[in-house]
């Protein structure tokens, strides 16, 4: 994997988060946050869950400490979910913009372990995918289609392919 297969799967993943957040938008508030029993309780906790992640690891990968998830009170509703996103995505590209090949080898100890900055990116990438397809199961069980998040449909919609 090179910086710009990166470059392309931040992209991806960016396009398949608005397009959920986007659909949850459709969604009763009061659904939104109601525990449907899901590993993050609600449709709310789990797109928290994706955007904290990917927050956390963006700070690591810039050399910053860590701070705490985003709080469900500090995020109480999609609007200030989708704003959130809106930020951390500018600061993504920001930092994707600047990778290398090289850079891609650089070093990050996480949990008494070494993992290239290539690995830790392709592992974001993943966990966001994951949780993006409990999200779409969250929003069937709200009664809701969720919006198609596939990789191909990204290249074709996009015309990256």
């Amino acid at each position: 994997m090179n910086a710009d297969d990166i470059r392309t799967l931040s992209a991806y993943s960016q396009w398949a988060n608005g397009r959920l957040i986007g659909a949850a938008r459709q969604v009763d508030p009061q659904d939104f946050a109601r525990d449907l029993g899901a590993s993050f309780g609600s449709l709310k906790g789990t797109l928290l869950h994706i955007l904290g992640g990917e927050w956390k690891w963006l700070q690591l990968w810039r050399g910053e400490a860590p701070s705490n998830l985003f709080a469900a009170e500090e995020l109480p509703d999609i609007p200030a979910i989708d704003a959130r996103r809106l930020v951390l995505e500018r600061e993504q590209r920001a930092f994707i913009d600047t990778l290398t090949d090289e850079l891609l080898e650089r070093r990050y100890r996480v949990k008494e372990r070494d993992y290239s900055l290539g690995q830790t990116l392709q592992h974001i990438l993943n966990h966001s995918t994951y949780h993006r397809g409990q999200v779409a199961l969250l929003l069937r069980q709200l009664g809701h289609i969720p919006p198609a998040t596939d990789y191909r449909v990204f290249l074709d919609s996009t015309g990256a392919a």
